[in-house]
């Protein structure tokens, strides 16, 4: 498994994490989880909250700016 502390600038489209064992039970991040629309589709994803809890335990410095971002999200209410 890949594991970077930086991400690529060109050429890549988003990314997505799959977590084999995650840090937050499913069940707990299931409760939470909000859905978000792109184009047509809804998709369910992780809250804010769980996504730093995520985030914090993977411990990679990438994560790093991702938890400041999310962060700021929070603080700005777009936790929803």
């Amino acid at each position: 498994m890949r594991q970077t502390s930086e991400r690529p600038t060109r050429g890549v489209g988003p990314t997505v994490d799959c977590l084999i064992d995650p840090a937050v039970p499913f069940a707990s991040l299931a409760q939470k989880m909000v859905t978000k629309t792109i184009g047509d589709v809804r998709i369910p994803v992780a809250s804010i909250d769980d996504l730093i809890a995520l985030k914090r335990a993977a411990g990679l410095a990438i994560d790093l700016a991702d938890i400041e971002a999310l962060e700021r999200l929070k603080q700005l209410g777009l936790d929803r």
